[in-house]
């Protein structure tokens, strides 16, 4: 029995929207993906308008089965979808071209990653024990490290994809650092030429996905980054040298975030020995208003005395430097 003609309206303005709809969802649940809330509303005028040619064309095929007039509905945002592109000046300048690239492949399914360049490998000459460590915290993200020379030229720039802790030899003429993902870059941070020390850098990148009226037709979402990076000199503390350290945090049964390597991922019991995977400040007391005794580098070991919690999220640990 065919169904009724509201009922193939309804399925093809399901269809129509469909992909717009299953687009905006993967991009609300990407992970560390937030979005744009001020281009929404033309993002949504744009499904709107998928919905009626939806419709319109399912009335239009006279079609009288609602599955296929769903599937007609579908076939509009595929055929009509946009992509745009932007191509550098030669003269290092930046014109956007839209260009409108016809395309049989759903809108929610068309979205390219934009790889990220490949890490380069830092030059053999180097400052024995001279470092940098560096940590993205608990949502890591792609970005790069530029290192230059006194004169300010680059010397090194390395693609970072996706690791939480890593630690970068620093050639011998490398006089400063800075950090960047996308279009966002951080100041340049200077580097001490003293051999067997590390400077250790946190960053922090938010990115932000702008979903306007093209991308409801299957244009790619413009990605806007911000990265941030806070600077800190690691100078071992002589061995023996006893403090407290933020060990991390924990959910449930697991640690969320931990800045050491430890037997096994429970609460660490008294003396429990351990190894440091991002540099670490040794306080006289835990918090971290308290005096700042010296910094535990990577690969610093030591041994857990006793560890504190409040909330049983938040750890501190006791330790002795060395082991």
């Amino acid at each position: 029995m065919p169904d009724s003609p509201k009922t193939i309206l309804l399925a093809g303005a399901i269809g129509g929207a469909a992909p717009a709809l299953l687009t905006l969802a993967l991009n609300y649940t990407g992970k560390a993906r937030t979005i744009d809330v001020g281009d929404l509303p033309f993002y949504l005028i744009g499904t709107l308008i998928l919905s009626i040619l939806g419709a319109a064309v399912a009335w239009g095929f006279e079609e009288e089965n609602r599955k296929k007039a769903v599937m007609l509905g579908i076939s509009i945002p595929a055929l009509l979808s946009v992509g745009i592109k932007s191509a550098p000046d030669q003269k290092g300048g930046s014109e956007l071209s839209a260009l409108f690239d016809f395309s049989l492949i759903p809108s929610a399914y068309a979205q390219g990653v934009v790889p990220s360049p490949s890490p380069v490998a830092a030059p053999q000459a180097s400052v024995p024990g001279r470092t940098i460590e560096l940590s993205t915290g608990a949502a890591p993200n792609d970005y790069t490290a530029v290192l230059l020379n006194s004169e300010g030229k680059e010397i090194l720039s390395s693609g970072l994809q996706g690791q939480k802790f890593l630690s970068i030899p620093l050639p011998e003429d490398a006089s400063s650092v800075y950090f960047k993902s996308g279009d966002a870059s951080t100041q340049k941070f200077p580097l001490s030429s003293k051999p067997g020390v590390a400077t250790a850098f946190e960053i922090d990148i938010k990115t932000k996905r702008k979903l306007g009226f093209l991308q409801a037709f299957g244009a790619k979402p413009e990605v806007e980054s911000t990265i941030d990076a806070e600077k800190r000199e690691v100078t071992p503390p002589a061995p023996g040298t006893e403090g407290w350290i933020f060990l991390g945090k924990r959910t449930g049964n697991a640690w969320e975030t931990l800045y050491a390597k430890l037997p096994s991922q429970e609460v660490p019991a008294a003396n429990t020995k351990a190894t440091v995977t991002f540099p670490l400040r040794l306080r006289s007391s835990p918090g971290s208003d308290h005096q700042l005794i010296g910094v535990l580098p990577a690969g610093h070991s030591f041994t857990i005395l006793e560890t504190k919690s409040d909330d049983q999220k938040t750890y501190w640990a006791k330790v002795k430097s060395g082991l």
